[in-house]
């Protein structure tokens, strides 16, 4: 799996931070990788960005339910309540949406609202559109010189 490289920053006012400064396969920088690992990397990512099933999702959201408070409601309300969450995590990759409802039944005794579940889904989300976005670039950076060795 690709591994983020973090660097730490330590400003003067406020506290510490780190920022993201490159990516590794391997311990390997990306650029030292020969094409086929990089293909075979893209597709595994794009694989990571598949949604959960709708029965995992409906398995995942009724622990969260035993788990969690909400206010007293109907059996219809809950029923609606629980086909919007899975309808909304179903745009997120199975395993981050999966993640979260479980993470969010550590963290809180209450019922989530959209809002908080996504949230807390958004850096899971960024580090892998990051890493997806480093083995885009050196695949392009490879097509443009391998075309430009060809026009010349």
């Amino acid at each position: 799996m690709p591994t983020l490289s973090l660097s730490t920053r330590y400003p003067e006012k406020g506290s510490c931070y780190q920022i993201v400064c490159g990516v590794t396969l391997g311990g390997r920088e990306l650029d030292a990788l020969d094409d086929q690992i990089i293909e075979n990397a893209l597709a595994a990512i794009e694989y990571a960005f598949e949604p959960a099933s709708r029965r995992d999702l409906l398995k995942a959201v009724a622990v969260l339910n035993v788990r969690c408070k909400r206010r007293v409601t109907s059996a219809e309300d809950t029923k609606l309540a629980v086909n919007v969450m899975i309808s909304d995590l179903s745009e997120l990759p199975g395993d981050v949406a999966l993640w979260v409802l479980d993470e969010w039944s550590r963290q809180s005794p209450w019922w989530p609202t959209r809002a908080e579940l996504l949230q807390l889904a958004e850096r899971k989300l960024q580090q892998r559109a990051f890493i997806k976005s480093r083995f885009q670039v050196v695949q392009m950076m490879r097509a443009s010189q391998s075309n430009s060795q060809v026009a010349a």
